[in-house]
């Protein structure tokens, strides 16, 4: 009974080992932003296969809204898409990772989004 419950809790971490945690890019994924203007950014957050579209969303929004409070200033989202792509073939078989991207502009005028991406005033 005892090794039951191990093995399931082993299982248990090393699946929620696999998905993208929020961090800057690494090898499992994370985001990446360059000031492309003065308080413009091209923001970036890709996961991998194991974590799901909206996480990647919730991840993109607390980040951009990071970036702005880091500058004392609201958050304007400038434009945004998402989705899935393929990413690589392994073995014959195509995998896909969420990905979400936008430009956001931190200036006195805005909102702080909610993590969750519901904007906030």
């Amino acid at each position: 009974m005892n090794r039951v419950l191990l093995l399931t809790m082993l299982v248990g971490l090393l699946a929620v080992g696999c998905t993208t945690s929020y961090q800057p890019m690494g090898y499992t994924g994370g985001y990446s932003e360059a000031e492309i203007e003065p308080n413009v950014f091209l923001l970036e957050y890709l996961g991998n296969a194991h974590t799901g579209l909206p996480t990647i969303v919730s991840y993109w929004h607390r980040r951009a809204n990071e970036l702005c409070k880091a500058r004392n200033m609201g958050l304007t989202i400038l434009d945004r898409k998402g989705g899935r792509e393929i990413r690589g073939v392994s073995e014959g078989t195509a995998y896909a990772k969420p990905y979400y991207s936008g430009h956001i502009k931190c200036e006195s005028e805005g909102v702080f989004p909610a993590a969750d991406g519901i904007d906030v005033m």
